[in-house]
């Protein structure tokens, strides 16, 4: 059966007889594509090369969340129709593999997963210009040095989001001599426009009286000092749940 007008998909949890049918003579205009899924099967490793393979030929967005790594193929080639793409779980090696595969995609947001360390010989990517990291690491200074390798093939990025998680008891060490990543920014984002620093910090009650009113103006104070680029730059701080 043929879905001529298919234009948008969201699937949860979907089946592997589902995902079958995601075929380009089955919605050969398919534009905008949502899976969002909790485990693991061969059907999704398939999807993943669709994806990143030009298997669906007018993909412009693409939204792919997991618990897990985004996993990867060798054989990956190339979808130049894929403007956006919004994940989790990524590395340094999917990192790479994702630029090659999308030379044309414009907006990128995932959660940073420092298992591989820091990415290299990347090629530079011109195309991208909009980029959302969440980090749940707590070695503030490793997760940076990841940072840095993602963001030194971006140079024509223009707007950068950060969220960041404190949920620990040093928060008071995290910031002692944090630059808010305005090194990194310096160094290699000269068409940066925007940038926006999400900083999560818990309402447990055990870890607010490590939170103080005075702690969190000398965040704000830091922030601004470091800050004072041709970029707008924004500090957002709120309290979640664990």
């Amino acid at each position: 059966q043929n879905f001529p007008n298919v234009r948008r998909l969201r699937l949860n949890n979907p089946l592997p007889k589902v995902l079958e049918q995601l075929q380009s003579n089955v919605m050969p205009y398919l534009e905008y594509l949502s899976v969002y899924y909790t485990y693991n099967m061969y059907e999704m490793v398939l999807l993943h090369e669709k994806v990143f393979s030009n298997r669906i030929l007018h993909l412009k967005s693409c939204e792919l969340y997991e618990k897990q790594t985004l996993i990867t193929i060798p054989n990956w080639t190339q979808s130049p129709s894929i403007r956006i793409l919004k994940t989790e779980f990524i590395d340094s090696v999917i990192y790479k593999i994702i630029l090659s595969a999308c030379p044309n995609l414009y907006f990128l947001k995932f959660l940073l997963y420092s298992s591989n360390g820091i990415p290299t010989n990347i090629l530079s990517h011109k195309n991208l210009k909009y980029m959302i990291i969440e980090l749940c690491d707590t070695d503030w200074f490793y997760d940076d040095n990841i940072i840095s390798g993602f963001l030194t093939c971006v140079p024509n990025l223009e707007q950068l989001e950060i969220h960041r998680r404190n949920y620990t008891q040093n928060i008071r060490e995290s910031i002692e001599y944090y630059d808010w990543l305005s090194t990194i920014i310096n160094n290699y984002l000269p068409l940066l426009r925007k940038f926006l620093f999400y900083f999560h910090l818990s309402k447990d009650e055990k870890l607010n009286r490590f939170i103080d009113e005075n702690i969190i103006i000398k965040i704000q104070q830091d922030f601004s000092n470091v800050h004072k680029g041709q970029y707008k730059a924004q500090l957002i701080i709120d309290r979640e749940s664990l």
